[in-house]
């Protein structure tokens, strides 16, 4: 009685070791071709671009509300015509 129950344990043992082979780790990101490490790269630059384009809009306006001060008012600020497209 006791060998049977002893290969029935060994028989489970080496049977949870084959299936604790087999697992596969989905949770680690592949950084090869388009894999999952892809998704966050693009996501980054898609961020970045759009920090660009906004900064890009903002300089522009305050380009533009310079440009509509007299000499005096951008003499006020301590700024000249020339400052304005070296700065901005």
């Amino acid at each position: 009685m006791r060998s049977a129950a002893k290969r029935l344990s060994t028989r489970i043992s080496s049977y949870r070791e084959e299936t604790d082979m087999s697992v596969i780790d989905t949770t680690t990101p592949r950084s090869h071709g388009f894999g999952f490490a892809f998704a966050p790269r693009l996501t980054r630059a898609i961020a970045t671009l759009t920090a660009q384009v906004a900064e890009a809009r903002e300089r522009r306006a305050t380009r533009q509300t310079l440009e509509k001060l007299t000499d005096r008012e951008l003499d006020d600020i301590g700024l000249t015509r020339g400052d304005i497209h070296r700065r901005f």
